[in-house]
Order: C-alpha cells, then structure tokens, then sequence
C-alpha cells in the first residue's frame, strides 16, 4: 500500500477528535506494592512520575487540558468513556505512544519503564493497569519484566496485532523473589494508532479470589419474572471448581451453587436458576455476591442493582443510523456497509429495526447528492455518543459500530439492544395531500412506566433513491475486483467497477429530513410523563421536494432522552402516497402479504402469498448477474404455497419474481451452506 493509499484508507476510519471523559475505576487494594495513575503530571510539565522513564520521547503524556502531544497538540485520541470500548478505562492523565500522531514516515520502538521495585518478600502478585490499544497494520505491544534493572527483559504478554481495551490483569508470580524487578510497555509501530496505559498497580494476589464483575440485569422489565445474570472473575492463583451466587431483593436470600474449573483470571456467565417475581409498576434493589471457600477478600464479591417494572412490555424496534457516502472518494468503503445492511433487511429480525442511512460528504471528488449536512454534522459532532468513520453504524444512539467483513456482523449488534426497555408503545400516522405535496405526521405513545422530560424527533426517509443521469448518485467502491464476498441482491461490487456506475445504485432508507433537529422537540410531550397514560402529538408539516418520490417515503418517529442522548424507543411507518414512478421489480405491492422462509435458506425455501388475485403465477429466480436459473409456472385458485428445491444453486443472494395477473412482486432470497 503506497502512502496516498494508506493516508486515505486512514483518513477514512480514523477518529482526530475526541474529549476524554473521566470515568474512575475501582481496584481492589492489598498490599499494593506501586500505583500509578499519572495524575501527579501533565504533558505540560513534560515528565513521567517520579522513577517513570521512557527510552525515547515518543511515549507521552495526554491529559485533557493539553491533549496529546503529536496529535495536533490540542486533542485527545482515545474514545470519550461511555461512547465506546475504545476508551480502555484511561481517564483524565495517562500514559500513552501516540503512532499515528507521530505521522507517516515515522516509526517507534519505544518502551515506558517503571522504577526499580523489590519484589523479594512477595510469593503471589498481580499486575493490573487499564488500556487502550487500538491497531492499524503490524504494530507490536507487549508487556515485559526484568529482574536486573533492565539488562534483560522476558515476556509477560503480547497483545499481539488485535484492538484490546479496558482492565487488564497479569499473575507475574514468576518474577516474585527479586529485589530489582522493572514493568516496562514494549510498543513498535509504522504510522499505526495508539497504545495508552493507564493505573498501573502491582499488588499481592490471593490464592482464593474471587470478583462479581458484572449484573447483566436490566433497568428496565416487564411483570412477570426477571432472571439474575451476571458474570465472574477468579483473580486469586489457585484454580476455582465451585461457588455460591446468592441474590436477595429483600424478601430472603436465593443462593445457588456452581460447579466450575476456572483458571486465574477466567470469568464465567452464570444465570440463577431462581428468577425474581415481579410486580407491576415496583421497584426491586437486588444484591448480588459470589462467596467462594477461602476468599479472604470481600470488597469485590457483591454487586447491586436496581430493576425497574413497568405496566408492560413495550415493543422495541432498534435505531441504525447508517453512517455512508456514496459518490466521492470518502465512500471507498461504504459498499461494506451497503452489503451488511442488506443482511439485515433478510433476516426475520427487520420488523424490529428501523434503518436510516445518513449520507455523508467528507473528502473529494463528485459529490454525494443525498448529502444532508445537518443530520450527518449532528451524527458526527454532538455531545453523547458520535460517529467518526465512514462505514458506521450509531446504535439507538447507545454506541458506535464500524462494519465488519463477517456475514451478520450488524445483526450481532442489533442482538445486544433488542431487550433493551423501549418505555413506551409508539404508534404513527402519515397523512400525504397529493395536491400540494405536504405530509402531515402525528404520533401516540402509551408508556410503561413514569419518567420525564423525553423528546420526540421525527426522521423522513426515502427509500430506492436513483438518477442513471447523475454521477452523484454512483457509488465509490473500494471492492471493485477484490477477493471478498461483497453482492447485494442488486449490485455484486467485486464487478461493477470504481466508481459503480449510478444506473447500478439504488440507494436504500436515504435519511431526507429530521425534524425539528437531532436531539428533537422538548415541547412534544409533558415533562412529566405517568405509567399507562397515552400522549399525542403533531409534527410540523414536511413539504415533499418534488424531486422525492413520496411513495417510496417512510416516516419515523424517536423517542430521545436529551440528557444522555440515547434513542429509547423508535418506530416507522410508510407513507401511503401514490406513485409517481416505479423502480423495477423492487416495486412491491402493499396488497398482496408475500413472504419466504426459511431466509436465509440451503435446500428447501417455501413461498407464500395470501390474497392472490387470478389463477396463473410465473415464478422466476435470478443471481446477481441477472442470470435467469429458475422458471416454473402454477395455477392456483387460492392462496399460494410452494417448496422450491434450491439445493442445487449456488450461495449468494437472489432475486425472487412471481408475477401474478400482470402484477410483479418481489424478495430477496439468501442460499448459505451449499456445497459449492
């Protein structure tokens, strides 16, 4: 990759601005032997804490009233906490060999060594430190110790080329009874990202110890039952075989026991076997502790919990704000994101999603003519949860998602939001006066429990956007001849050239109108909002461009808490408009109920119609390169269901046509598994 490439590609994914969030940890202190947490100096005064030293100047320090030094001088780099994971847990002043910063043509072997520690009374420890370790290319970072002042050093661990975040936790056993023990954090990179170390403590470890990590128990649930979850850490040496969880939200304690073979430092998901009965409408505070024979250390053995219960279940539809960019050169890999998106249109799982993509226009060459510079500048720039890369999802507004290259990468990330507590029912009506062009859209919302000051958005979005004539509806396309499963039912980009040409695009959820703005109306509903109770409102009118199509318009409302900027609940609704163009076979009818199952499928996919108009059905299937490898014709008198034997065909994804009485209906059918 020559360096105009690798600047692009970087320039593509890589985040520049970023304010540190401070976020404190809680570690568990023994017998510690050294803690650092860099607080007692600052890039400004330019030093490492006392007996700090590194081998060169290219590990420094960042704090957020100078930024990191090499990274324009004035920004932090590492993910604001609670955005993401990226953030590793550093907080405020810490330690951090900023590569990319340092710049292209600029390279680093480069070590932040510890002062001199006397580990000879000590027979167990525990090195513990939080980080962020974000990878581009090759780079090297590991953890090392040396038992004679840093003449020799041996492996404690590699973190190899894989992005790793967050608390960590090393047994260094192995080098206790030395007097002239140094840490040192070993980096090596090429213009690659960033490794920053944060709260270091060596302390002594336990033979027995065991951690409650984590409560995986919502908020937020209906009446009914609510099952304990959470996860635990051994952080003692010796190997754990069983222990007890036991729960109590007042009315007695629930414990149970586990039989294990956890190492140091493995954790286990464990799930009670008795559930907490709830009740509509009350509050539960739930304590919950690991007890293991031995453990000399409670402070880390309970977690506590609040469960709110609400009236109901509300029906919960997750939030993906497609971050993408089609025509100019910043789009080179938004085509992945095309790709994953329409995986997610398959899936069974679509009722319980809204998508909308919002077109950015960062870089140069033509321009992307679904730019809409308000909602993508609010996407990238707001006070909460911020997308900084094109391709991206922003889920429910709760975290940032890049797009991977694995088939259902994005449905694993609508798997961990679809239980989230919605709040409330949302229901939503468009009204669309053809004669001027305006659409009128209301909405109610019935609630589960009581809360306050919440704000409603309303989202328009088209879908199938298309110009054959205009090159700002192309598509850059950074697959063109690679080696990658990159088709869409409509587009196979391995194929279809750089840039795709637009007479190939059709752009799908294209985000035209937010209304009022990204964070929504603070006067749509009371500030004050109770349990069961029903609120209505009315959005301003949305005048259709007359370059839109209105009947390929969806109106979509969310539901915002403005004090943290999450999206609690959404859902969408068509716009019954008439047409004023078609667009092909995608052109479905709203009349006849037309499914396909299993999707995706291997031998065997059955089709379904209800409501069938006239008794001759042509069936045909095409691949992506409009191939025909299917023809067969029926006549039925009633609802129509078929088996169609696809284990011959090959994998991919295919277009499935019925015309029924001169009328053509369409899906898209997915073949996996095959043996082709």
């Amino acid at each position: 990759m020559n360096p105009f490439q690798k600047n692009t590609f970087k320039n593509h994914f890589k985040k520049k601005n970023s304010i540190l969030f401070i976020a404190l940890i809680s570690i568990n202190i023994k017998a510690q032997i050294i803690s650092e947490d860099f607080e007692s100096t600052s890039a400004s005064i330019g030093t490492f804490p006392t007996g700090w030293t590194t081998s060169d100047s290219d590990w420094t320090i960042n704090d957020p009233t100078t930024g990191t030094p090499g990274n324009n001088g004035n920004n932090t780099i590492v993910e604001v906490s609670g955005t993401s994971n990226e953030s590793g847990n550093c907080t405020n002043v810490y330690a951090i060999v900023d590569s990319d910063g340092l710049g292209n043509g600029n390279t680093q072997n480069t070590d932040l060594i510890s002062p001199v520690l006397d580990f000879s009374t000590y027979s167990s420890l525990l090195l513990e430190f939080n980080h962020s370790y974000e990878v581009y290319g090759n780079p090297v970072a590991r953890v090392e110790a040396s038992i004679d002042s840093g003449t020799t050093w041996t492996l404690i661990h590699d973190y190899g080329t894989n992005n790793n975040y967050g608390h960590q936790t090393h047994n260094i056993s192995s080098i206790v009874g030395n007097s002239s023990v140094q840490i040192r954090f070993h980096y090596e990179g090429d213009y690659d990202w960033w490794w920053a170390i944060d709260d270091v403590v060596i302390k002594q470890a336990n033979s027995v110890d065991m951690e409650m990590s984590s409560l995986n128990i919502p908020d937020y649930g209906a009446p009914g039952t609510s099952n304990v979850k959470g996860v635990v850490t051994n952080l003692g040496v010796n190997p754990i075989t069983s222990f007890d969880i036991v729960w109590n939200d007042g009315s007695g304690p629930q414990s149970e026991t586990f039989n294990v073979n956890l190492g140091f430092n493995q954790s286990y998901n464990f799930t009670h076997s008795t559930p907490i009965q709830t009740n509509s409408l009350q509050t539960y505070n739930i304590d919950v502790e690991v007890v293991a024979s031995g453990d000399p250390d409670s402070t880390n053995n309970s977690l506590s919990h609040t469960l709110n219960v609400g009236s109901f279940l509300p029906f919960k539809k997750v939030l993906f704000e497609d971050q993408t960019i089609g025509a100019n050169d910043f789009g080179f890999y938004s085509p992945r994101g095309i790709v994953r998106l329409e995986e997610v249109m398959l899936t069974s799982s679509i009722d319980s999603i809204e998508i909308i993509s919002v077109h950015g226009n960062m870089g140069s060459g033509t321009s992307d003519a679904m730019y809409n510079m308000n909602y993508q500048s609010s996407c990238f720039n707001n006070a909460f949860v911020s997308a900084n890369a094109w391709p991206q999802n922003i889920i429910d507004r709760k975290t940032v998602a890049n797009y991977g290259n694995v088939v259902g990468a994005s449905m694993a990330d609508f798997n961990n939001y679809k239980n989230d507590f919605g709040y409330a029912d949302i229901d939503v009506y468009a009204n669309y006066d053809s004669s001027n062009r305006e659409l009128n859209v209301s909405t109610d919302l019935k609630f589960a429990i009581s809360c306050s000051n919440l704000n409603l958005a309303l989202v328009i979005t088209e879908d199938s956007v298309h110009d054959d004539t205009d090159m700002g509806y192309s598509q850059s396309n950074a697959y063109y001849l690679g080696n990658t499963q990159m088709a869409t039912t409509g587009v196979d980009f391995l194929t279809a050239g750089n840039p795709v040409p637009p007479v190939l695009m059709y752009f799908k959820n294209v985000a035209r109108a937010i209304i009022p703005s990204f964070i929504g109306s603070s006067s749509a509903l009371p500030s004050a909002l109770i349990a069961d109770s029903t609120y209505n409102f009315t959005f301003p009118t949305y005048s259709v461009p007359s370059e839109y199509d209105q009947s390929r318009l969806r109106a979509i409302v969310l539901l915002i808490d403005p004090s943290n900027g999450q999206v609690y609940n959404t859902k969408g609704e068509n716009v019954d408009a008439p047409a004023t163009s078609t667009v092909g076979i995608d052109n479905l009818s709203q009349f006849i109920n037309f499914t396909i199952f299993p999707n995706p499928a291997s031998t065997i996919a059955t089709l379904n119609m209800e409501g069938i108009i006239g008794p001759d059905i042509t069936l045909e299937l095409y691949n992506l390169l409009g191939e025909l490898v299917v023809s067969e014709n029926y006549t039925t008198s009633s609802d129509f269901r078929q088996d169609l034997d696809i284990s011959a065909l090959n994998n991919g994804i295919y277009n499935v046509i019925l015309v029924v009485d001169g009328s053509i209906y369409s899906k898209k059918l997915q073949i996996l598994n095959n043996n082709f």
